[in-house]
């Protein structure tokens, strides 16, 4: 894929907002806007370990900001509990789990498996470990990977997503396709040779896209948010917040922009984004950051200044707080 600079992501994200407002004063069906949504966000993933699981098990994923982690269940059944919450809930055969934010969380046997064999998925420097799918009774065998948002996911959107999506097998208009890739990842898994790692990681990623599908159609879409999306009054604040991202960004001026009180404003960009208005601008500099990091040969210092920070201390403190790892390993890592 050919790489992308910060200003087509820009003008996508411009589109995205544009848009919204002619949708929904023209009245396209709601697969029409489903499809515009999907065309936005594309994802690259990787399936990455493979395992059969005996009985009295756990496994902990540790966090990681910048990926989005899967676990699908091939047989058998698993627990995925969200570290530091209350909120797990049980997987089953031919149902899957995405963990879009990256964050921490334990696969395991069963709610209250507290002890038994720990399994951890092996470090991204070490490759992918995939086991001979065995789908004997008392056994769970399970597929896990990651995935990455593309540069064209709208925030105003991705920031929406749930901490734990599921796709479950009875899943409405959805349910014959995701069996049918759920059957291919199972016939790869159980080939007597190595399986194709890049027919794995294309499968899973169109299970991604399929659960990313139904929430859109089935969570977003139903409840309004895309309404408050379309005022052209969030357009002008969104806009703004894009094309000038070194600006000195304050709640004030923001609200300034789109005719709101401050507190007005704050409480309805919220209600629409799903975060407050400047932990968006800070959002959106740290996106702008991580494309110039991944295509282009600038300095830290130079990027700094072209993502509104003065301070080179400051975005390195800026960047690791909202991907997880410091500017410079990003850069290492997204280039190998």
């Amino acid at each position: 894929m050919a790489q992308r600079s910060c200003f087509l992501a820009d003008r996508t994200d411009r589109a995205f907002a544009g848009w919204l407002g002619l949708i929904f004063a023209y009245g396209p069906s709601m697969s029409e806007v489903t499809s515009k949504l999907l065309d936005l966000i594309r994802v690259k993933g990787a399936a990455y370990i493979g395992k059969n699981l005996d009985t009295a098990w756990n496994m902990v994923v540790e966090e990681h900001r910048n990926l989005a982690r899967f676990h699908l269940v091939l047989s058998g059944s698993t627990w995925v509990e969200l570290s530091g919450t209350e909120k797990r809930e049980r997987v089953d055969a031919g149902e899957f789990v995405i963990i879009p934010n990256g964050r921490k969380h334990i696969i395991k046997e069963g709610p209250n498996t507290q002890n038994g064999t720990l399994h951890n998925i092996p470090d991204t420097e070490i490759g992918p470990v995939f086991e001979h799918l065995n789908k004997e009774q008392h056994q769970t065998s399970i597929l896990c990977g990651y995935f990455k948002m593309s540069s064209t996911a709208p925030p105003a959107l991705i920031s929406q997503l749930p901490s734990m999506l599921i796709e479950r097998r009875y899943a409405g208009e959805t349910k014959n396709e995701i069996g049918l890739i759920v059957r291919l990842i199972e016939s790869e898994l159980s080939k007597q040779t190595a399986p194709h790692k890049a027919v794995l990681n294309r499968l899973t990623e169109i299970l991604c896209i399929y659960a990313i599908h139904h929430w859109i159609a089935h969570e977003i879409l139903p409840d309004g948010r895309l309404n408050t999306l379309s005022d052209p009054r969030l357009h002008d604040v969104l806009n703004e917040i894009h094309e000038n991202p070194t600006a000195a960004w304050t709640v004030e001026s923001l609200a300034k922009l789109g005719g709101f009180s401050r507190t007005a404003f704050s409480v309805y960009f919220k209600s629409a984004i799903g975060m407050t208005p400047m932990n968006y601008v800070v959002t959106w500099r740290i996106q702008v950051a991580r494309q110039l990091l991944e295509d282009g040969d600038l300095s830290l210092d130079e990027i700094a200044q072209k993502t509104g920070y003065t301070d080179v201390n400051a975005f390195n403190r800026a960047f690791k707080r909202v991907t997880g790892s410091s500017p410079g390993i990003f850069r290492r890592v997204s280039r190998k």
